[in-house]
């Protein structure tokens, strides 16, 4: 999905707190309340002019005047848009830094058929094969090592 242009004028009705996240109204009925609401994604979302705008977006965009294709969460929630939490990305870089979403097994890691713990991860359409473990912790630190190597300040390995 690509994201709607942020108007030029938005910094005339809204302020952007980088320390908080915040954002804010400066104009209307609402001037001086924090502006936007929370979806079920767990993006905050802004709603300007009838059109609705990631709020994470718009505060890179009063922050530096424009807006990266793909921003990324650095702690990966969606509700943090700190300045600090806030790095635009690749979109490869932007699935490196993706929590585990199904299974009670670690990121990257999976049983085989003989009852044991393989660790693979992903890097630039490469599968690098990490190896085969006794313990499911053993194949979870092959893979942190491998994020880290790998994936740079990008790379998570839960």
């Amino acid at each position: 999905m690509k994201a709607k242009p942020i108007p030029a004028d938005i910094g005339q009705y809204v302020s952007y707190d980088p320390e908080t996240g915040l954002l804010w109204w400066l104009t209307g009925k609402r001037k001086g309340h924090v502006a936007g609401f929370i979806k079920q994604s767990g993006y905050v979302f802004i709603k300007f002019r009838k059109q609705t705008y990631q709020a994470h977006r718009v505060a890179f965009f009063l922050h530096e005047g424009y807006c990266p294709p793909i921003l990324d969460h650095a702690d990966s929630d969606r509700a943090n848009n700190r300045w600090s939490n806030l790095r635009p990305a690749t979109t490869a870089q932007n699935n490196y830094n993706r929590k585990k979403i199904v299974g009670d097994l670690p990121k990257g890691v999976w049983r085989t058929q003989q009852g044991r713990y393989a660790a693979r991860i992903r890097c630039q359409r490469n599968t690098y094969y990490l190896g085969c473990f006794d313990t499911p912790d053993a194949a979870h630190e092959a893979y942190a090592i491998a994020a880290r190597q790998h994936h740079g300040e990008f790379g998570r390995a839960a």
